[in-house]
This record gives C-alpha cells, sequence and structure tokens, in this order.
C-alpha cells in the first residue's frame, strides 16, 4: 500500500480538554502518531 492510499480524515469536533482549555500538548501528539502511521 503506498502512503497516498491511506487518506481518513482526522476529525477535530472533539479535540482533548484539560482545565478548561484545549489540551495542545495530547492534541499534537495525537496528530503525530496519525502523520507517524502514514495518514494524509
Amino acid at each position: 500500500m503506498k502512503l497516498s492510499d491511506k487518506k481518513f480524515g482526522f476529525g477535530c469536533m472533539r479535540l482533548p480538554m484539560k482545565d478548561g482549555k484545549i489540551d495542545t500538548a495530547q492534541f499534537s501528539a495525537m496528530v503525530d502518531k496519525f502523520i507517524e502511521n502514514g495518514f494524509t
């Protein structure tokens, strides 16, 4: 399977929250993992 074959959307309707704000560290880790696994 080519890298370009992995087309799956990363939804951002529910972001991880911490103390009433978006947990950017957790969100960044989630996006990094998504990309590391070959998704675009």
